[in-house]
């Protein structure tokens, strides 16, 4: 999976007032940074 398609399904999912596990979440930013995307 995408970093960004990673970026949208948290965001689906936050829209659904989910919140997932800090775990899932800090993976994603480190997942973000090393390929440059910015997750907002």
């Amino acid at each position: 999976m995408s970093s960004r398609s990673l970026a949208v399904l948290m965001l689906a999912v936050a829209d659904l007032e989910h919140h997932p596990p800090e775990a899932w979440t800090s993976l994603a930013l480190e997942s973000f940074h090393r390929q440059g995307l910015d997750p907002e």
